[in-house]
């Protein structure tokens, strides 16, 4: 990044909380997130011990299909595919369940910042408040000037309705567009933050928010949801296995595998799971009008 050369700041936690990850210093990248970084990313070597949370996934799922009174041809990498599958229609469908926050203070004179990679490939939205005037009020100053506290939180705020407050808040909006004073970011390289402007004074606060599933403090609903809709998954991949063949000779004729309803169920329990999740367990946002 010839632009900006060596520049390049680390962000130094102001705040955290214990759903955002382990605490490991006071550095953003030094914490420990409990997003599962290789979500969707796994192959046949990765599986080889599953976590508490994804144990009782697992655990739940084989006894849904019958195991251990009659076998279940899955193994661990399929089941956790399922998983993972399952954990990102959660994230897709449920944002809000999923939402993380992580606020680091500025250093004077740099805009760009490395995140952390699993904050980066995950971010929603950034909030770097600005002051509408640089300088500081003290008596005197022009913030103090009756004229401009009618701009202000410091003045007639407080006697404005909901229409006039709002007008207002689109015209502030707009001086600051055309001052230059509108915070606003981008991410480069999907990896550096580079906010504008410039900030000109350390410890001035800069809010992520990012999507990582916690199971920790995931509520009950949702892990019942993952749990069935895992099964659900898990189905569709058994019935195409059992599909491969009609009956395993035996006694008797052989037995009859139900590879073909297994995926029939699967496909009508992951649409019944994508409906109970959007219209019950997250029901679509209401807005009131004033």
């Amino acid at each position: 990044m010839p632009e900006y050369g060596d520049r390049v700041g680390i962000p130094i936690v102001k705040a955290y909380g214990s759903s955002y990850g382990t605490y490991g210093g006071n550095k953003l990248k030094d914490y420990k997130s409990p997003k599962d970084t290789d979500l969707n990313n796994k192959d046949f070597k990765d599986v080889n011990e599953f976590k508490t949370f994804n144990r009782t996934i697992k655990d739940y799922v084989l006894a849904k299909l019958g195991f251990p009174v009659i076998d279940v041809e899955l193994d661990d990498f399929q089941i956790q595919i399922c998983i993972d599958e399952a954990i990102s229609k959660l994230e897709y469908l449920a944002p809000d369940w999923v939402t993380q926050y992580a606020t680091f203070d500025t250093s004077a004179g740099i805009n760009v910042y490395e995140l952390p990679q699993e904050v980066a490939d995950n971010l929603n939205d950034v909030w770097y408040r600005r002051d509408f005037f640089k300088f500081g009020a003290s008596p005197g100053s022009l913030e103090f000037d009756f004229a401009i506290m009618f701009f202000t939180n410091t003045g007639l705020f407080n006697n404005y309705n909901v229409s006039q407050y709002l007008l207002m808040q689109q015209y502030l909006k707009q001086v600051k567009n055309v001052l230059g004073q509108m915070s606003t970011w981008q991410l480069v390289n999907n990896k550096f933050l580079h906010i504008f402007p410039k900030p000109e004074e350390n410890d001035e606060a800069v809010l992520l928010e990012f999507r990582a599933f916690d199971p920790t403090t995931l509520h009950h609903a949702y892990k019942s949801w993952l749990q069935r809709y895992t099964l659900a998954v898990a189905k569709e991949i058994l019935g195409g296995i059992r599909g491969k063949y009609q009956t395993l000779p035996g006694p008797g004729g052989g037995t009859r595998l139900n590879g073909s309803e297994l995926m029939a169920e699967a496909q009508r329990e992951k649409e019944m799971l994508v409906e109970e999740l959007t219209s019950e367990i997250e029901p679509p946002a209401l807005f009131d009008i004033f």
